[in-house]
């Protein structure tokens, strides 16, 4: 269930935002208790968000396993201080109606045939199977990015995206990395701050996009289906043609922690460029952990494989020896939900802004005296440094101190 931030516009209650969203925030906690309910509340003013988020940092956790509760405050505190990096996989996208790369290379089998049909190359390795699709897709078109152009037609625009993405967008990272051929993310970070991130892409194609974000793209986009990298030549060509891509994700992982989600870190290339950003750092004395992964199911094995490089986080328990495909489905999809509510819970550590601080519409969330005058003199300062940002002999130095100012608090023009 979701619902807006009533009353703050058209209904008069802009100047009684803090008691708005105190309300508001109770209401749906106790609906959520009452009935059962996963409610959602979509605040359409950062000033809102940032006041709902810090109501709820400081209240007890909910739903959270408590084993989490620690890795979600570190990974917000992390996207909070400018220090953290998104890695995005195919697993981002099933929520939203997409397939994972076994579902994908299944769905471009059924339009070519295959001596022991789809069935056979499902016993393949993934790589070798897009690449017999790519050559097969050659033969009966003729059309060198054949493939690519019905990688596009599978994915097609998906009419929204998921929570996930809101989730991760929520985040505000300025450095994001993904394998996935879709734009969700882009249009969740879109929805979120006003503008989409630039997109870097293989073949040198850059999309226009906010300069203070963006998002490399490794196998490329499906809205250029000639950047499409699915296939065996594709990869093993890559590191020739796209190296200077590969330095991006190298550099990201030098410079910040890189939060992988909906990844399952078997990517050859990917591998190769995150041993080597260790082993350099091992040989300097630095910190072997490069980032977090968060999986849907217990992966010991994988998180032996990739310590100390990679620190590996489950949201569900270990998948039993034997179970049907009905349960399966039920448990990935049990586990989906957990995941929206860890990126929840990290989401809440990492908004920035101190809205009930700098806004005297938020002054009600303010219980404290002492605390109240000061932030009522903080709210002072700022109407100060607003006229002097618009009409001073240092207009433009004084603009540079608002927005400061504004960026700090959360604050937002009224909607």
């Amino acid at each position: 269930m979701a619902v807006p931030v009533f009353g703050v516009d058209g209904g008069g209650l802009d100047g009684q935002r803090g008691e708005v969203v105190g309300e508001l925030l109770k209401a749906c906690q106790d609906a959520a208790e009452l009935h059962g309910l996963d409610v959602v509340i979509v605040a359409r003013a950062a000033s809102d968000y940032s006041a709902l988020q810090s109501l709820r940092r400081s209240a007890p956790a909910r739903g959270l396993a408590e084993h989490l509760q620690e890795d979600a405050r570190r990974l917000g505190d992390l996207a909070r201080r400018g220090q953290l990096a998104l890695f995005m996989g195919a697993g981002t996208g099933v929520a939203a109606g997409l397939p994972l790369w076994n579902g994908l290379l299944a769905r471009l089998a059924e339009d070519v045939r295959l001596p022991g049909g789809a069935g056979a190359l499902g016993r393949m390795n993934p790589l070798d199977a897009a690449e017999v699709l790519r050559r097969a897709f050659g033969k009966s078109s003729g059309e060198t990015h054949s493939l690519g152009e019905r990688v596009a037609d599978v994915i097609g625009t998906p009419a929204r995206f998921a929570l996930s993405h809101a989730l991760l967008a929520a985040l505000d990272v300025a450095n994001a990395i993904t394998t996935n051929f879709d734009d969700l993310y882009e249009r969740a970070v879109e929805s979120a701050s006003g503008a989409r991130p630039r997109v870097l892409l293989p073949k040198g194609e850059q999309a226009e996009g906010d300069s203070g974000r963006w998002l490399l793209k490794l196998h490329g986009d499906a809205s250029e289906p000639d950047t499409v990298v699915l296939d065996r030549r594709s990869f093993v060509r890559y590191d020739a043609e796209q190296r200077p891509l590969a330095a991006v994700l190298q550099a990201t992982l030098l410079t910040r922690h890189l939060f992988v989600v909906g990844a399952s870190m078997n990517d050859d290339n990917v591998i190769r460029l995150v041993h080597e950003v260790a082993v350099l750092k091992e040989k300097r004395g630095g910190k072997a952990e490069l980032g977090t992964v968060v999986t849907l199911q217990d992966d010991p094995l994988s998180a032996d494989l990739w310590a100390p490089e990679l620190r590996y986080l489950s949201v569900g328990g270990a998948a039993p020896t034997e179970e049907t495909d009905d349960e399966r489905t039920a448990r990935m999809v049990g586990a989906a939900r957990e995941l929206d509510v860890f990126l929840d819970r990290v989401a809440q550590h990492a908004a920035r802004g101190t809205a009930t601080l700098m806004d005297p519409r938020y002054s009600a969330l303010i219980r404290d005296d002492d605390e109240r005058k000061t932030a009522q003199k903080l709210a002072q300062l700022r109407s100060w440094v607003e006229k002097w940002a618009t009409s001073g002999q240092h207009a433009d130095e004084w603009r540079d101190v608002l927005n400061s100012l504004d960026s700090a608090g959360g604050i937002s023009a009224k909607p």
